[in-house]
């Protein structure tokens, strides 16, 4: 004669039932977290050309171009930095106010985050400049 397997009581049930719900919802919002900050974490940007056929929007934005020669006004007292990026033909007149970050240069590529107060004015909030390359430096010096 076979024994017969003893059968979960319920209670056994009930906390079986749990826990497995409680990993689940633990899972579940691990990936939410990995997602959503993967998200957060990726650089978009846009051109200046696309900035402008867009308009003005209550949404921060990211525009990337080239700081544009001679264009550099810094007002130390005010904390005020304007300069105008460039791409190609398109020109957008940036406004920023905090410290100016030490690679701002003539020539530098930017990404500038902020926003479009009108249609040829942009209000940033954050400036990311390009590190100029260590390879560059030594092939221009030697040519």
């Amino acid at each position: 004669m076979q024994a017969q397997p003893a059968r979960p009581t319920p209670a056994s049930r009930r906390r079986r039932t749990r826990t497995v719900i409680g990993v689940v919802a633990i899972v579940a919002i691990l990936i939410y977290l990995v997602l959503s900050s993967a998200r957060g974490a990726a650089v978009y940007y846009v051109t200046i050309a696309e900035l402008k056929s867009q308009g003005a929007s209550a949404k921060a934005v990211r525009v990337s171009g080239v700081v544009q020669e001679g264009s550099i006004r810094w007002d130390a007292e005010g904390s005020l930095l304007r300069f105008t990026l460039v791409e190609g033909t398109e020109q957008l007149a940036i406004t920023y106010h905090g410290l100016r970050p030490d690679m701002l240069r003539d020539g530098a590529s930017a990404i500038v985050e902020g926003k479009l107060t009108a249609p040829n004015e942009f209000a940033a909030q954050t400036i990311l400049l390009q590190c100029p390359s260590k390879y560059e430096a030594a092939a221009t010096a030697q040519s």
